[in-house]
């Protein structure tokens, strides 16, 4: 792990919704958890929204929601 990163903890949440494993710091968008699973397609509908769309939804939050 680096100083940008950590374990994450019960709860947190990948951008897909999946349960988090790791969680990167980022300046852009703070904290943002990682499931593990890549090059994977995008979950649609949204675990957030409901919608359909690329990229990290603007309703996404690392705790469970």
């Amino acid at each position: 792990m680096t100083s940008n990163e950590r374990r994450a903890v019960k709860g947190e949440l990948c951008t897909c919704g999946r349960q988090a494993v790791t969680v990167f710091r980022t300046e852009l968008h703070g904290e943002i958890g990682w499931c593990g699973v890549s090059n994977v397609p995008q979950v649609s509908p949204c675990p957030w929204c409901s919608g359909d769309h690329g990229g990290k939804c603007a309703h996404y939050s690392i705790s469970t929601h």
